[in-house]
């Protein structure tokens, strides 16, 4: 009789030990770079291991160099990209500043276009009668000084600044004309007018304070008065031929040419300059070229 078969025991589990892990310290020190060589050196000259493991050992070490290279790398392209990032931001102000000043261009230019000419003509004819009126100030106007008969220009600005030298050497004006020249046309009747420019409108002033004096002095005929602007001139000239007109009597100063009023030193400056100074013989010592006209002043 066959004996029946005992039932195979069951398998056991199989219990896998797994071995400790080591943590790794990363707040530790890392390891000397020697002491590492050092070591990578033992494992490599040590003909107990393997061959297969000193081989892995090597390629690891390369990658080890490759790895510094590749980190290496790596800081010299986030320092590129700081500087970058750092122009970057300077030229987003600057192109938001340059912006910022071409609306400000095209609002200007928007509205000097909707202006009218008179209006931009303003700014540069106020500033123009502003320097036209300070040299009028610091100027004289003499007449009755004959005018040169040379053919060269330049022995008739010779002789002109002559007179004009000698005449403020006799008013002791310590000082030299910044400007002298003639005005107007030439007309064989008559000289024509010299403009004196002085260096400032004290030196103006002082000459023509001073313009009594020339009754001493030995040329007759001339006549000094201040720079007027035209209006005033017009209006002076109406007042001449007014007292000249047989019919004046009647007639009123005032009502001539309507002007605006000199101040007080101005008048009296022009009183006292209306009256002949010099007389008629050469103020360089040359030939008589002075004339005793008065109708220029």
């Amino acid at each position: 009789m066959d004996t029946p078969l005992a039932p195979a025991p069951a398998a056991l589990p199989v219990q896998i030990r797994r071995g400790k892990k080591h943590k790794i310290d990363f707040g530790g020190s890392p390891p000397a770079s020697d002491d590492l060589d050092h070591a990578v050196d033992l494992v490599l000259n040590d003909a107990s291991l393997p061959a297969h493991l000193r081989t892995v050992v090597s390629h690891l070490l390369q990658f080890k160099d490759q790895f510094a290279v590749l980190l290496q790398k790596n800081r010299e392209l986030i320092d590129e990209n700081d500087r970058f990032r750092k122009e970057n931001s300077d030229l987003l102000n600057e192109n938001t500043s340059l912006k910022s000043q071409i609306g400000n261009l095209r609002s200007e230019l928007s509205r000097i276009r909707n202006s009218p000419l008179e209006q931009l003509d303003e700014p540069k004819s106020a500033s123009f009668c502003v320097c036209e009126e300070t040299e009028r100030k610091r100027s004289i106007v003499i007449a009755g000084i004959a005018e040169c008969e040379a053919n060269l220009s330049s022995t008739k600005v010779i002789y002109d600044n002559n007179c004009v030298r000698r005449i403020l050497d006799h008013l002791s004006i310590q000082c030299h004309p910044v400007a002298v020249y003639r005005m107007g046309r030439i007309n064989s009747n008559r000289p024509r007018l010299l403009k004196v420019v002085l260096p400032s409108s004290y030196y103006s002033s002082l000459t023509l304070r001073r313009a009594p004096k020339l009754k001493s002095f030995s040329v007759r005929g001339i006549f000094i008065r201040p720079s007027l602007p035209k209006c005033e001139r017009d209006r002076l000239r109406g007042l001449r031929l007014s007292r000249s007109s047989p019919h004046a009597e009647g007639v009123s100063c005032s009502a001539i040419i309507p002007s605006q009023p000199l101040l007080d030193s101005q008048q009296s400056q022009i009183s006292q300059s209306m009256s002949p100074h010099l007389t008629n013989s050469c103020i360089d010592g040359g030939d008589p070229m002075i004339s005793q006209s008065s109708e220029n002043v």
